[in-house]
Parts: structure tokens; C-alpha cells; sequence
């Protein structure tokens, strides 16, 4: 992310990591920086590495509309990379019986997806 040409360092890359952090505002950037497209051919394509951890897994997806992070910036679509053809949630957990939390649960989540 420090390279002047995002679009010519992934080009260059030998592999490719993507960090975490808010998912939204991260696709946001690899929207504003024409990055998912060049992404997605190096992987595919060219079968360059692609390591995602948190944010940097969900934005490897279809889209991302089962994050579990809060909208604080708007990328123009949620459709993400697409490196494989479904969601991801790193984060999920299994719902604890003995939880006395009342809201709803990451699979009540989402199935309503």
C-alpha cells in the first residue's frame, strides 16, 4: 500500500496479503484504487498467492454482505473480489446456550442473508 501505483505493485507481486479492519472501508479503497479487478486476474489467472486475514478474507469473497462490521464508509457495490464464489465470516462463533445475550446470532444473521 505504500507503492505510489497500487494497480503496478500488484501487477508485481509475487503474492498477495490483505490485512484487516473495517471491511467496508477496505473495499471502499480497492474500489477507489482499481485494485479488484487486477486482484482477482493475478490470482486467478496468474495464480499469484492470495492470503486474507479478517477484513482482507472477506473482501477475498462473492461480497461482502455477511461482515460483521459497522457501514462507515460506502464502497459503490458490496460485491467483492470473488476469488471463490461464496461468503465468508472469520469471525463467526457458534451460538453459547448459557449466553444470556438477547440479540440475534451470527447464523440467525446470516440466514437472513
Amino acid at each position: 500500500h505504500e507503492d505510489p501505483d497500487p494497480v503496478d505493485a500488484v501487477r508485481k507481486a509475487q503474492g498477495i496479503f490483505i490485512g484487516g479492519g473495517n471491511t467496508f472501508r477496505l473495499l471502499k479503497t480497492l474500489y477507489d484504487q482499481n485494485l479488484l479487478v487486477e486482484i482477482r486476474r493475478r490470482v486467478i489467472e496468474d495464480g499469484v498467492p492470495y492470503m486474507g486475514s479478517s477484513a482482507g478474507t472477506n473482501v477475498s469473497t462473492a461480497s461482502i454482505n455477511t461482515t460483521n462490521d459497522m457501514p462507515i464508509v460506502y464502497p459503490p457495490s458490496l460485491k467483492a473480489i470473488g476469488l471463490v464464489p461464496f461468503n465468508i465470516n472469520p469471525h463467526y462463533l457458534d451460538a453459547d446456550a448459557n449466553n444470556r445475550h438477547m440479540g440475534e446470532t451470527r447464523e440467525q444473521r446470516i440466514a437472513q442473508y
